[in-house]
């Protein structure tokens, strides 16, 4: 068994799904059967998490593992717009000694796909070995 331990740092280059040019993101991190969500940072395309955001996990096998990354952009009236998403299977964090900040690039939905946006979120993603 492994703690899993996410540090949501920022995210750059968002799509804008509100009428004023922007987005309102926050992230949605799912790991098995455990949820976690950030903060929201209003109207931002290039939102930073300022202190930084840290989610924990479990993960049971690592090598099978996929940390789901969705960025959301939230709505007063309507339902919140999926404007990114990511899966990170653990597997690849596993030869690495050291935990370390990534980019991670972020796929857009197709409503949002016209915008030509290079979309990506910078994580710091920790494995522990439990005892």
């Amino acid at each position: 068994m492994y703690a899993v331990h996410v540090t949501l740092v920022k995210a750059v280059d968002l799509p804008s799904a509100d009428f004023n040019g922007k987005s309102d993101p926050y992230v949605v991190f799912q790991l098995a059967n455990t949820t976690h969500k950030s903060s929201m940072i209003p109207a931002n395309l290039n939102p930073e998490w300022d202190p930084e955001e840290t989610f924990a996990f479990i993960a049971d096998d690592p090598k099978t593992a996929v940390l789901e990354v969705n960025v959301f952009d939230h709505d007063r009236i309507s339902k919140d717009d999926k404007i990114g998403f990511c899966h990170v299977p653990l597997a690849s964090l596993l030869d690495k000694p050291e935990s370390e900040v990534l980019m991670y690039e972020l796929e857009v939905p197709a409503g949002f796909a016209k915008q030509k946006r290079k979309s990506a979120i910078m994580l710091e993603i920790k494995l522990e070995k439990e005892d």
